[in-house]
């Protein structure tokens, strides 16, 4: 059975993190599709077909998969504290593709089928506060984030230490992000390589 799934935030819709999933007569996925990370089919299968190592012509990265160029260097990136993209989407509308909040904004060109993007530098004292805790279903391990897996708990702990303070947790994990996974299973399970810059949100064009 094939079952579409359809995405609203704030009361407004987000195809781009619609699902199409087709599910066995137990309600198991055995195949979901997803415009996310520049589109994505995911399939269920065995454990022991997950867990085979990868030959390296099927190896994906999936940071230099989903990087989108842009056409000038933008210099010194990491100290930019403010940029404007010139966006030109093909087949969607940027307002429905890029949310609007505290850092970025959207405005629309006379005339033209671009838009401007603008994105700032938010500090984490700027904008509302969120609640003080959340709910067991957001602290869970998931598909994206698994934080039951032994190595990423051991290189989390690495990355950040003993600190409590998220923004202080965040600043070291990027510091630990910029060089290479030193640990070779983790290399292929998670990430490799250099952090992304400003320049990844989109299918841009520097105004």
């Amino acid at each position: 059975m094939r079952i579409e799934q359809t995405t609203e935030l704030d009361g407004k819709p987000r195809p781009e993190f619609d699902l199409t999933m087709w599910v066995d007569d137990d309600g198991q996925v055995l195949k979901s599709t997803t415009k996310s990370f520049g589109g994505l089919v995911t399939y269920r299968t065995t454990e022991s077909a997950a867990t085979a190592p990868i030959r390296a012509a099927e190896k994906l990265n999936m940071v230099l998969e989903t990087v989108i160029k842009v056409t000038h260097k933008i210099d010194k990136p990491e100290e930019s504290r403010q940029i404007l993209y010139r966006v030109t989407l093909k087949d969607d509308k940027p307002a429905e593709v890029f949310p609007t909040d505290r850092r970025q904004t959207l405005r629309a060109e006379a005339n033209k089928p671009s838009v401007l993007l603008e994105v700032k530098t938010a500090g984490p004292d700027q904008g509302t506060a969120g609640p003080e805790s959340v709910g067991d279903e957001y602290l869970r391990p998931n598909a994206f984030i698994t934080s039951e897996d032994a190595t990423i708990r051991q290189l989390a702990a690495k990355a950040v230490g003993s600190t409590l303070d998220p923004v202080a947790a965040r600043s070291s994990g990027r510091k630990m992000g910029r060089s290479k996974c030193q640990r070779e299973e983790l290399r292929d399970r998670v990430c490799t390589g250099e952090r992304g810059g400003p320049d990844t949100f989109g299918r841009l064009h520097r105004a």
